[in-house]
């Protein structure tokens, strides 16, 4: 199973308000997207001890034709991905399997505790 890539583009790292934490994370999506999301998208890697939700995020392509919108599941705790090039129109699909999403970047904010 392919995961996508997370780094840390602020120095700041951890906001904690209160009982809750946010990291922001850059995201870049796996090479071999699996339907459903990706289970390596974890509380442990954003620095959290869980994660209650993630702003939904879009991720342009470098070429700029297209975009992939990255959600939290909560029920799943996976992170997935939808995009917008599909048929038909004003569906916004998730991505199917096999999918190389390593040109779609986007910064998420990871809400949570812990």
């Amino acid at each position: 199973m392919a995961a996508g890539t997370i780094t840390y583009p602020y120095k700041r790292g951890v906001d904690v308000r209160g009982h809750s934490k946010m990291c922001p994370v850059q995201y870049v999506g796996p090479a071999s997207y699996v339907a459903g999301g990706d289970a390596n998208f974890t509380a442990g890697k954003v620095k959290l001890g869980t994660i209650e939700w993630v702003i939904p995020m879009l991720g342009i392509a470098a070429n700029g034709l297209s975009a992939v919108m990255y959600a939290w599941n909560p029920t799943t705790e996976k992170l997935q991905a939808f995009w917008s090039k599909t048929t038909p129109a004003g569906a916004f699909p998730e991505v199917t399997d096999g999918t190389d999403l390593t040109g779609f970047s986007a910064i998420l904010l990871c809400y949570g505790k812990g």
